[in-house]
């Protein structure tokens, strides 16, 4: 900038900040000089405020990525703990299987075995006393499977009256 538009521009800006006519050019240039320092000082003021703030909107953002980083460590473990009771429940799952399958066999078990004690139970009531049989064979004899045995000699418990006797 050229020097007479320095003056001019001092000479104004004093002129609307205060100056006198009266006033000297030195007074002008002076008060003019105390302006632009208010001015810098100001702007200095300023930067400051602006440096702080940014500063104060770095440490929130520091602490929102810590907070993001905290609750994605969160989800991780609810993750985890989900797959956890999941794999749980699947397991419950297959045991209550198990279960049911042992129970229906008991139940099998229990049908069958109380069947076979009517039948057994049956029997004995259904046949006359036991018998005593006795049987003799002289020589050594070779069986197989539908071949008829004649034995030397037979002894029952049943007399000559066809009644048991002892």
């Amino acid at each position: 900038m050229s020097l007479t538009i320095m003056i001019m521009l001092g000479v104004l800006l004093t002129n609307v900040f205060g100056a006198k006519p009266s006033d000297s050019f030195d007074n002008r240039v002076e008060k003019f000089e105390m302006l632009l320092q208010n001015m810098s000082e100001q702007l200095n003021n300023e930067h400051q405020a602006r440096i702080e703030m940014e500063k104060q909107l770095n440490n929130e953002h520091q602490a929102r990525i810590e907070m993001k980083k905290q609750l994605n460590n969160e989800h991780q473990a609810r993750v985890e703990m989900e797959k956890q009771l999941n794999n749980e429940h699947q397991a419950r799952v297959e045991m209550e299987k198990q279960l049911n399958n042992e129970h229906l066999a008991r139940m099998e078990l229990e049908k069958k075995l109380a069947t076979t004690e009517r039948r057994i139970s049956s029997r004995q009531l259904a046949h006359d006393p036991e018998i005593a049989l006795f049987t003799y064979l002289s020589t050594t004899v070779h069986l197989s499977i539908g071949q008829i045995i004649v034995f030397d000699k037979v002894i029952t418990n049943i007399n000559s009256t066809n009644s048991l006797g002892g």
